[in-house]
């Protein structure tokens, strides 16, 4: 059966779907005004106690309305659960990204990634993290003359996991090649946590391609890239890009939390230090180029990791990893397929 209304909105059509549920474009009867309409998937909601959870922190989420590079919620339906959001006309940043394959323009560069940084950063100092940044999370829209930066998705993730990054089924939300070591390890996610996929998506506007490029043939491979390789370097792949860039995407892009930046603001700050000629200087880029630099990073953990968490593909990375006394691989499940964000609000 055609969906026609979803509370009070007049259906248009069905504008993509995916794991986290459906987005349909509508109009809000009472204003004239179109609106894309999130309805998350049911299974994601789980029971009262959840929905109950979904509701109080939209309140919070509502509160990021304000922000110029945040997709503004307009308000929410109980039932279906869904969000109601301004309906974008644009492109997806990994759309952006596809079309410059040796890197964005480097002023256009700055310029994004300093609006993503300013929207994750008022975010945080909210009490929101993201969990799940990507390209296919943020829109590129053009307004007039210039094209604006929107991150979509904010605060969802948070609907559903725990503080260890698990939904009430024990799936891990997020996207291979983005999510932070420490997401795959079921351990406490912070803002540096949604630092790591910013540097990771700094590092493919920067040139073009992932960082995991090599050992991107499956997410199993991706995991252990992440946990036992040196980030790449990305002046390597692009001459022309500033060594301080270099030590920027490292120390955002760092294994362990301590080591990358703590908070959003001094990661802008030396963004746009960078973007001034300024020096930025942590020694990181001369380790990553030293030939001795050991891809293995860290120790091998003491304790089993959770049990919800204990996939298969879990214990057969365990094991192997354990062989050669290199650390073990991220816990995770196979991730949920997150719903690609549309050229809607």
């Amino acid at each position: 059966m055609t969906t026609t209304h979803i509370g009070r909105y007049e259906v248009k059509d069905l504008l993509g779907e995916g794991g986290m549920g459906q987005v349909y474009r509508a109009v809000d009867p009472k204003l004239q005004q179109e609106v894309a309409i999130k309805v998350i998937n049911p299974a994601l909601l789980g029971g009262e106690k959840v929905l109950i959870r979904a509701q109080r922190e939209l309140q919070v989420l509502l509160s990021l309305r304000s922000h110029p590079n945040i997709v503004t919620v307009y308000d929410y339906v109980e039932e279906p659960f869904a969000l109601v959001m301004e309906l974008l006309q644009g492109r997806s940043l990994g759309t952006v990204i596809a079309e410059h394959p040796s890197g964005l323009p480097v002023d256009q560069l700055y310029r994004h990634a300093c609006s993503m940084v300013e929207a994750v950063g008022f975010a945080h100092e909210m009490g929101i993290f993201h969990r799940d940044i990507k390209p296919g999370n943020i829109m590129v829209v053009e307004l007039g003359h210039q094209d604006q930066i929107k991150v979509l998705d904010f605060g969802l993730a948070g609907f559903f996991q725990d503080k260890a990054g698990l939904t009430r089924t024990g799936a891990r939300m997020g996207t291979a090649g983005y999510i932070a070591p420490e997401q795959h390890l079921g351990e406490e996610v912070d803002e540096r946590t949604d630092i790591y996929a910013l540097g990771v998506i700094l590092f493919e506007m920067a040139t073009g391609q992932s960082p995991f490029q090599e050992h991107a043939h499956s997410d199993y491979e991706l995991m252990k890239a992440q946990i036992e390789r040196p980030m790449t370097v990305a002046s390597l792949f692009r001459a022309e890009l500033s060594r301080s860039l270099d030590e920027i995407i490292l120390r955002a892009t760092a294994r362990y939390q301590q080591d990358r930046y703590t908070s959003c603001e001094e990661l802008l700050e030396d963004l746009r230090k960078a973007d001034h000629g300024g020096h930025v200087d942590y020694g990181l880029r001369g380790v990553h180029l030293s030939p001795s630099n050991s891809p293995v990073l860290g120790p091998v953990p003491t304790t089993p990791p959770p049990p919800e968490v204990n996939t298969d593909m879990f214990r057969a990375v365990t094991e192997e990893m354990l062989a050669s006394r290199t650390p073990p691989p991220l816990p995770q499940t196979k991730e949920n397929n997150q719903l690609q964000s549309i050229p809607t609000p």
